[in-house]
């Protein structure tokens, strides 16, 4: 690891002088040039320490960026019930909810608990304690001293944030509360149908206010509060309100008529009714503070509601939303038409859905910016979770938020364009990162699989859920290309490359390695999870079952494992590869464990 365990985006700046076609070349293209760094996985922010933000932002500041936001989960459903993060302290009727950043010791978002100790093939010993996390969440001895150290260490990133002149922004999604909460609710502050909070409800009110006043009070000098419309409560068409949402629904919801979607036209008045509230909560206690709103890209989430909400909502309050699947996809048309509204769109540097995984991106953010650009969109805010690995996609976005590039179709790029763009880039930053040599091998390969995005559709690894055997699988012919690659960066000898350039392809000849051996690991993890689910299932012949779970165990003991984890620990640069890590031991090595365990004992089993 040569000591680099610390965020590192190496030579970043460098790649902004270079001229590329444009439709306006000025710093004021966008009048918000940003990042969302999201809370939640090991490989993200909530591992990450004080001098990691301002290595951060000290890079941010380098490529010209001027915003930094971040967002809070305080509660949600499904996996989200108990997930609640201790950046917003918010206390009611005495109850103060359990919150924490995740360690390598908690069991959220698919991570099963173990100390760095119990991490297989010595690999623990790259970390620096027994437990892996922010030391804002190892050294907490309490409930209450988890939030004062969380808040305490984001208070000192906004200031950083400050001294750099970057606006800083924090929020959470309005009517999503922790578990505890619902046990002190009095009755009627839950909707019947849906079982959302009601808000029209003096409980409900007082929350919300009790959110905004922590914001306020622990991070004073904040530019803007963040509303997220929730991620996952979607309700069905039956529906049973208070009498006094009734009365509003009644109001407002022909302004959603266009949607067709009594889902929608619930949602929409829901959200204008809370946004309101808030609103004029914020403008009474933080007159000074913008407020923002912003939510999922999906189809049925925040989308369908943005023509309704910019005909009620005061044009003060500014509208962002996350581009939709995953950022595969461009900004959803509706946020180019709200005319006197500042308006925001967050394209992917990277999705969740692909977190062991290069992800590049560069043909996609080069056309998502520009596309904005022309349609005179007001900012654009990167979300992600690791560092290293979205080196080029982050430094790109940089570039184009500054020079974004003349499309040459109405809505994006052609694809002999998107060839074009997205080449140039790859070249001119292979030739600085790998060398003269080695850029002629890396770059027209990154470029083909940036382009025709190779790996991202089909070998998954989804954060928030924990090791399945499809994780990493490739087809035959992504497998073939990647292996001819494998055997072109092994075959060449690069000249006049310097010790950071060797670096460089060594660590990227490792990230090619464990893309090839995590599809092999799955192959043989495949056979020893089905043999096991079909003994659970009592669906092995009897005279068969000793056979098949000794194949099983074979199966095992002949996935690369070894391998695998060697060539992900060679790979750590910074913080966020040392959670891709601590992900690999929690999940996979768990998984491995598991069944090992079980067929182990299955075969001592009558």
């Amino acid at each position: 690891m040569n000591n680099r365990n610390r965020i590192v985006f190496f030579a970043l700046s460098c790649f902004l002088a270079v001229s590329t076609p444009v439709c306006r070349a000025s710093e004021d293209v966008f009048s918000i040039r940003g990042t969302l760094p999201w809370h939640n996985f090991l490989s993200g922010p909530s591992a990450w320490n004080l001098e990691d933000y301002q290595d951060y932002i000290d890079a941010m500041a380098g490529l010209g960026m001027n915003f930094i936001g971040f967002h809070c989960y305080t509660g949600g459903a499904e996996r989200y019930v108990s997930y609640v993060e201790p950046t917003i302290r918010v206390q009611y009727m005495n109850v103060l909810p359990c919150a924490e950043f995740d360690t390598s010791m908690t069991s959220r978002w698919g991570y099963s608990p173990l100390y760095t100790t119990q991490f297989a093939f010595n690999t623990g010993k790259l970390f620096p304690s027994s437990v892996f996390g922010a030391e804002c969440a190892l050294r907490a001895t309490s409930q209450e001293d988890r939030y004062r150290r969380a808040q305490q260490l984001m208070r000192q990133v906004m200031d950083y944030a400050h001294d750099k002149n970057m606006k800083f922004c924090l929020g959470f999604e309005f009517g999503i509360y922790p578990p505890e909460f619902f046990s002190v609710l009095p009755p009627g502050a839950m909707m019947s149908s849906p079982y959302l909070p009601d808000p029209l409800h003096p409980a409900n009110i007082e929350i919300l206010e009790r959110y905004i006043q922590d914001i306020v009070s622990a991070y004073p000098g904040i530019d803007y509060i963040w509303f997220w419309l929730q991620e996952m409560y979607q309700p069905g068409a039956h529906f049973q309100f208070s009498g006094d949402f009734q009365k509003e629904y009644d109001r407002l919801s022909p302004q959603f008529d266009y949607t067709q979607s009594p889902m929608a036209k619930f949602n929409g008045v829901w959200s204008v009714l809370y946004i309101e509230k808030a609103r004029a909560i914020l403008q009474r206690i933080a007159p000074n503070v913008k407020m923002v709103i912003s939510g999922w890209g999906g189809g049925s989430q925040l989308p369908p509601l943005l023509p309704g909400l910019h005909k009620v909502l005061p044009k003060d309050i500014i509208f962002s939303c996350l581009n939709p699947d995953q950022g595969w996809k461009p900004h959803d048309p509706a946020m180019a038409n709200l005319e006197g509204r500042e308006a925001w769109v967050i394209p992917w540097l990277e999705g969740d859905r692909l977190l062991w995984h290069p992800q590049p991106r560069v043909s996609l953010l080069a056309e998502q910016v520009s596309l904005a650009a022309s349609q005179g969109i007001d900012g654009v805010i990167g979300i992600h979770w690791r560092t290293q690995d979205i080196r080029d996609n982050f430094a790109a976005m940089a570039r184009f938020m500054k020079n974004p590039v003349t499309l040459d179709e109405p809505d994006g790029f052609s694809d002999k364009e998107k060839e074009r763009v997205t080449r140039q880039w790859y070249e001119e930053s292979c030739r600085e990162y790998y060398g003269e040599e080695a850029a002629k091998i890396i770059a027209p390969w990154l470029t083909r699989i940036d382009v025709d995005q190779t790996l991202g559709h089909g070998a998954g690894s989804e954060e928030y859920f924990p090791y399945m055997t499809h994780f990493g699988r490739l087809t035959a012919d992504v497998r073939q290309r990647i292996e001819r690659f494998q055997n072109d960066l092994a075959s060449f000898s690069p000249l006049n490359a310097t010790q950071d350039q060797l670096n460089h392809i060594v660590w990227l000849s490792n990230t090619v390695s464990f893309i090839l051996l995590l599809d092999e690991t799955g192959q043989q993890l495949e056979i020893a999870d089905r043999i096991k689910n079909l003994d659970v299932k009592g669906a092995l012949a009897p005279d068969e079952r000793e056979s098949k779970i000794q194949e099983a165990l074979n199966a095992i003991d002949a996935a690369p494992l070894s391998d695998l984890f060697t060539a992900c620990a060679n790979r750590v640069y910074s913080r966020g590869e040392l959670g891709v890590l601590s992900s690999l031991n929690q999940k996979l090595w768990v998984f491995v464990q598991d069944r090992k365990n079980y067929l182990q004992n299955a075969l001592r089993r009558p």
